[in-house]
């Protein structure tokens, strides 16, 4: 990291809401790839049925690489959502529940 300086990711209700350069912490897990934040991100959504976080790089470009990842995972996301829910019969069964929440699977 150049400077003392990182940069952060927020996602907030699973949108990315902020890119900012911070003052790097000793303490603060500074991803050194997109795939390690991928992954982090990935056991986010997993647990937690969002994928709301801080996450922190080294330099400007992996963050917005990364921003634009998350971004790209919620799109496609609501794609599957809405496939599913187009592709319900509300005749057989009358209830949907989106299946990618961690609130709806059962």
């Amino acid at each position: 990291m150049s400077e003392g300086n990182a940069y952060r990711v927020v996602v907030l209700h699973n949108l990315v809401i902020r890119v900012d350069r911070i003052s790097a912490d000793a303490g603060a897990a500074v991803s050194t790839t997109n795939l390690e934040a991928g992954m982090q991100l990935a056991a986010n959504q997993k647990n937690n049925g969002c994928i709301d976080g801080e996450y922190i790089f080294s330099n400007r470009d992996k963050a917005k690489d990364f921003a634009a990842l998350s971004l790209d995972f919620v799109l496609r996301l609501a794609e599957k959502s809405l496939e599913s829910l187009n592709g319900h019969n509300f005749f057989a069964l009358p209830d949907w529940g989106n299946d990618f929440l961690a609130d709806n699977q059962q």
